[in-house]
């Protein structure tokens, strides 16, 4: 009893470790894809930006 008790108890911990994994994963994904999200608004920001001052260029010409 004692033997399946401690099997029991390894197997838990050992579900525990691959659950703290797998959020640890799941949050480096979500960062990441917030890093990539960032990175393509602020592309699209400066588009917009560059856009905006050549058409005050030409206004101003």
């Amino acid at each position: 009893m004692k033997l399946a008790s401690k099997a029991i108890e390894g197997d838990m911990r050992g579900l525990r470790e691959l659950n703290a994994l797998a959020m640890r994963i799941d949050a480096e994904d979500e960062a990441r894809a917030a890093t990539h999200n960032a990175e393509a608004v602020n592309e699209e920001d400066a588009a917009l930006i560059e856009a905006a001052l050549r058409r005050l260029k030409r206004e101003q010409s």
